[in-house]
This record gives structure tokens, C-alpha cells and sequence, in this order.
């Protein structure tokens, strides 16, 4: 586990050089409540302790898509992801608690939220002829199981999703 663990440390640590458009975020994350379009299958691994450190770095995050036989994954640091200071779940790995709980918490920061870089976008959409839209994005559209686990130390969530676009309500 520590070798998979240093050689995902490395992947992310190459994939630095890069990550001044990740780590530039936005002002203000739009949230949908309203979703079209193909469903994707999402299980997702990130690293929210905000406390210990670890050989993958605070803010890591791995999401594998699938849909029918095809399937995509990216791998990145995520901005977003290393602000949180609640740890995984509000309690484990968290600077300041909030005792919200797994679900509460990893609703609230990721359901229907576009947090996902563009880049990261165009790459799990690749495989299936997708181009990303910015007025459509890409966000989880329902999220289950998700679960924090202490891995040598260090708080890691992971959860398993819907993923579809983002349509904005019509006012």
C-alpha cells in the first residue's frame, strides 16, 4: 500500500507543474439542482485531511467513470478539495470540526456543485465523444456510499457516483 501510495505522490507531484490553473479556483461555485443528459458511473478517492500528511498530498483527488464498456480517469490536485477543513467526514482529519456527519458533509461539498477543473472534464468525457459545456457541466448528480477510511495515518474519502449536466433552473 505505501508503494501505490509514493507512486500516486509522484503522478501528482509531476502533474505540479500544471496545477496553477487548478489550484486558481473560482470566486463562487455554482450549484444545480437539475441534471440532463447521459448518466455516468463515478467512484471517487480523495485525500481531505486538512490535518496529517502523507506521501499523496492534502487535496489529491482520483474520479474513474464508466458508462457501458467505456470508461475514463483522471488523477489530480484539486484546489477546491485542499481548502476543506472539516477533514473527511466533519470529525476525521478535520482542522476545525462540524460534526455534520459522512453524508451531510460530502453532499454539501460535492452534489450538483461544479468544482471540476475544465481540463479534468475533457478528459473524463473523452472516451465517450463528449465535449465538456460550460453552461451544461459536468457534476454529480446523486452521491452514495461514501466512507472514511484512515490509510497509514491520513483521512481518506470515497464515495461512489452519478454523474451528469448541470441545468440551470429557468427564474
Amino acid at each position: 500500500m505505501r508503494r501505490m501510495l509514493t507512486i500516486l505522490g509522484l503522478v501528482v507531484m509531476l502533474s505540479l507543474l500544471q496545477a496553477a490553473e487548478v489550484r486558481a479556483g473560482s470566486a463562487a461555485i455554482d450549484t444545480y439542482g437539475s441534471f440532463s443528459g447521459p448518466a455516468f458511473s463515478a467512484t471517487v478517492v480523495l485525500n481531505a485531511d486538512s490535518v496529517d500528511a502523507s506521501a499523496v498530498p492534502n487535496g489529491t483527488v482520483s474520479i474513474r467513470v464508466t458508462r457501458a464498456s467505456a470508461s475514463s480517469a483522471v488523477l489530480f490536485d484539486s484546489g477546491y478539495v485542499s481548502g476543506f477543513q472539516n477533514g473527511c467526514d466533519g470529525v476525521h482529519g478535520a482542522i476545525k470540526q462540524s460534526f455534520e456527519g459522512i453524508e451531510a458533509k460530502t453532499n454539501k461539498r460535492f452534489l450538483g456543485t461544479d468544482w471540476l477543473p475544465t481540463a479534468e472534464k475533457a478528459a473524463l468525457l473523452a472516451p465517450f465523444g463528449v465535449a465538456p459545456d460550460p453552461f451544461h457541466p459536468l457534476v454529480f448528480s446523486d452521491i452514495s456510499g461514501a466512507v472514511c477510511a484512515e490509510v497509514e495515518g491520513v483521512w481518506i474519502l470515497s464515495f461512489s457516483a452519478t454523474m451528469q449536466f448541470g441545468k440551470k433552473l429557468q427564474q
